[in-house]
């Protein structure tokens, strides 16, 4: 999804904010189901396309990270000593 901020005095447009968005098709019994693949049209489509494998790379490493974040995280107060 791409916002797009207009100052409408002058016209100019700039990108005020954007963010991926994932739908899962299902058929009548809510379960997934397959649609046709994306046909990207535009040279901002095909950019967006081809760079995807890597967005969704980099979203799997950052999640791992949070994942390791979290576990070393404890709901201890500060003066209690720290299970392992």
């Amino acid at each position: 999804m791409k916002v797009i901020a207009e100052d409408l005095m002058s016209g100019e447009r700039m990108i005020a904010a954007t963010a991926f968005l994932t739908f899962v098709a299902k058929d009548r019994h809510k379960h997934p189901i397959e649609v046709p693949d994306v046909i990207p049209e535009s040279e901002e489509e095909r950019n967006l396309h081809e760079s995807g494998p890597q967005r969704a790379l980099m979203r799997k490493t950052r999640r791992a990270e949070s994942k390791k974040l979290a576990a070393f995280l404890t709901t201890n107060a500060p003066w209690e000593p720290r299970s392992y």
